[in-house]
């Protein structure tokens, strides 16, 4: 076997039949000496038993070289001309006919207007073996930028064209059109291994580049480079142009963006780092919009046309707000239709109204275009946790928690019962705020980090009200799990409940009281812990306090303070007329039951209402959530005639 450069051919495995990809002039004209790069020039793809699994002949494609659409714009003729003299990458075959594989041809329009070739090579990778590789994402990228940043981005012409095939193995890229017979001979479009090939050959490269400090990012064969300033930029981006074009790559400087700039399209996304925001460009979102639109007027649909749509849906998850969540329904019908929607993608399916006004979204252009910020949002934490009796959380300090009882439920849908529970109680602390949410249920927590999911249709109904909330009161929502033996204090709080006659002011509201209407002698309804006053008459016997059940002692002497607990208040109300005493009483305003009369009776004046603000009901790390249920009023009474 031939040997290119110092770094020569891998040793296929034993057994396995390879495609051979080398890069032309590897050993002559490159300054990059590493071994490493080098041998990343000469490439293995390994299928086993590749060539006795593979027919000498194929099932002649008579008629089907083209699709029909392509043929009314070109004859057969005039597709073979297009590839073989104005492509670098096919070549007429010099040697036997219908031998090695064939595979269908197709052309796809490019961008500029000029046809890629691509071949149907579904066949052809069967008998290829899958490898995983790592390469740039629009999250990582995303990820990398800072605010500020300047952006240059460099585009490869040809990007596969440069990696030629070995002349053994051209074979298995054969297509014809025409009558006639014609190869690739360079890394075709279609094949698996193409994007893994390709990407590892020039991640060696970008490597080299990042050694000398240089922020740059690839995927396939757009580039882009960032920098902290605009001359920083410049500099990077000369250097970068003239290390690839040295080392044999073709640069499209049409397509490229040398201009250093805060305002830049990659990846289909515009970054304007100037506004720390990545949004979706304005083109995408009208097709986004039209594609929408033309999906909803549709009384019937197949499946193709759902994975159509929702394939345009997923590609704006990372920039659009919310997008993983609207893209849901529409999941989730094609799931209850089709059981394996890629096996079925003929079958016709009946659009919903219901669906169709939920798509509704997607066509507003206020919702498609508000974008996601590109660093990191300042994260306010809720710890969550659920029992059989109850849900617990708390953030920092402030703590709430609730009781239920829920029969036969998984522990899933508790967990995601709490989390809404927990954000709902905590609305006043959390509104406007991007939300991280840490719970020790890994299956909750991926449906809140993934804006709901697929596997579980009652999973999916319980996530639904959370995302109804969120989307209207959150700037984000995220999910972290935490590990059980970590989370002990919410885990305290879903099975431990504060006691309900026990709420306390917060000092602030009752000082307001004091300054209102003079200080109080003795808080006649109180604990150790609640009391606000330091003489106090408390429900259980307690050595502090002055004496056991404050409805027994005498009021009549001085000003007393009471919060008396609900079932009381008819009670209290009694003993104030009762006993011609001076209190300070805090009630609800509750004008329907029976009781209010006589407290409007007793009343000197107009009730001040309690204000509601986080801690103004608490008991101690617990804090009254239910605050749209309950109006609290400050009252001065007096009993007697």
């Amino acid at each position: 076997m031939a040997k290119t450069g110092s770094g020569g051919l891998f040793t296929p495995r034993r057994r396995h039949k390879v495609f051979r990809v080398t890069i032309r002039q590897a050993q002559s004209s490159y300054s990059l000496t590493d071994a490493v790069y080098c041998r990343r020039l000469v490439f293995l793809l390994y299928s086993t038993s590749m060539e006795s699994g593979m027919p000498g002949k194929p099932p002649h494609p008579k008629g089907k070289s083209l699709p029909a659409t392509e043929k009314k714009d070109k004859t057969p003729e005039k597709a073979t001309s297009v590839q073989v003299q104005g492509e670098p990458g096919t070549s007429n075959p010099p040697f036997e006919k219908r031998r090695g594989f064939y595979s269908r041809l197709f052309l796809v329009k490019k961008a500029s207007g000029a046809m890629r070739p691509v071949l149907d090579m579904r066949s052809l990778n069967k008998f290829l073996q899958k490898k995983k590789f790592k390469m740039e994402s629009l999250a990582s990228v995303i990820q990398a930028i800072s605010v500020g940043d300047w952006l240059t981005n460099i585009d490869l012409k040809d990007a596969y064209f440069h990696v030629p095939i070995c002349q053994d193995h051209r074979k298995y890229l054969r297509f014809e059109v025409g009558g006639v017979h014609v190869q690739f001979k360079c890394l075709p479009f279609g094949l698996s291994q193409s994007p893994r090939v390709f990407t590892k050959i020039l991640v060696t490269l970008i490597a080299e580049l990042r050694k000398e400090g240089i922020s740059v990012f690839h995927y396939l064969d757009d580039i882009l480079i960032t920098a902290k300033t605009k001359k920083e930029a410049k500099v990077q981006t000369t250097r970068v142009l003239e290390f690839l074009q040295l080392h044999g790559w073709i640069v499209n400087m049409e397509k490229s963006s040398l201009v250093p700039t805060k305002s830049l399209i990659f990846l289909g996304a515009h970054f304007q780092t100037q506004k720390n925001l990545v949004s979706l460009p304005l083109p995408k979102q009208e097709k986004l919009v039209q594609a929408i639109e033309d999906f909803r007027r549709q009384e019937v649909v197949s499946v193709r046309h759902c994975l159509k749509i929702l394939g345009l849906m997923s590609s704006t998850i990372q920039i659009v707000k919310w997008a993983r969540w609207h893209s849901r329904p529409l999941q989730i019908f094609l799931l209850r239709k089709v059981k394996n929607p890629q096996e079925n993608l003929q079958k016709k399916l009946t659009l919903s109204q219901e669906l169709k006004n939920t798509l509704g979204w997607w066509c507003v252009p206020d919702n498609l275009g508000k974008g996601t910020p590109l660093e990191e949002p300042d994260w306010i934490t809720v710890t969550t946790d659920a029992s059989g009796v109850g849900w617990g959380a708390y953030i920092g300090e402030v703590c709430v928690q609730g009781s239920w009882e829920l029969g036969h439920v998984s522990s899933n849908v508790i967990e995601l019962r709490a989390i809404k529970e927990a954000l709902l109680a905590l609305a006043d602390h959390l509104k406007g705020k991007s939300v991280k949410v840490f719970s020790d249920n890994t299956t909750a927590v991926a449906y809140v980090r993934k804006q709901g999911g697929t596997r579980s249709i009652r999973l999916a109904e319980e996530v639904e009200p959370i995302f109804q909330w969120a989307e209207l009161c959150l700037e984000h929502i995220t999910a972290v799990h935490l590990p059980g033996v970590e989370n002990q204090k919410a885990d305290f709080l879903s099975r431990s409940f504060a006691d309900p006659g026990e709420w306390s002011l917060h000092e602030d509201i009752f000082q307001d009281l004091v300054n209102t209407w003079g200080v109080p002698e003795i808080d006649a309804m109180a604990t150790i812990h609640n009391r606000k006053c330091k003489r106090f008459f408390s429900r259980f016997p307690c050595k502090e306090a002055e004496a056991t059940d404050g409805l027994r002692q005498d009021w009549s002497r001085e000003l007393i303070f009471v919060f008396p607990p609900i079932p009381l208040v008819w009670k209290v109300l009694k003993k104030i007329e009762r006993e011609k005493a001076n209190a300070i009483v805090v009630i609800p305003y509750w004008p329907r039951r029976p009781w209010f009369p006589l407290l409007h009776r007793l009343s000197l004046g107009q009730p001040k209402k309690i204000p509601k603000f986080p801690g103004w009901l608490n008991q101690g790390m617990f804090q009254f959530h239910k605050k749209d249920h309950l109006c609290l009023m400050a009252w001065r009474l007096r009993g007697g005639d």
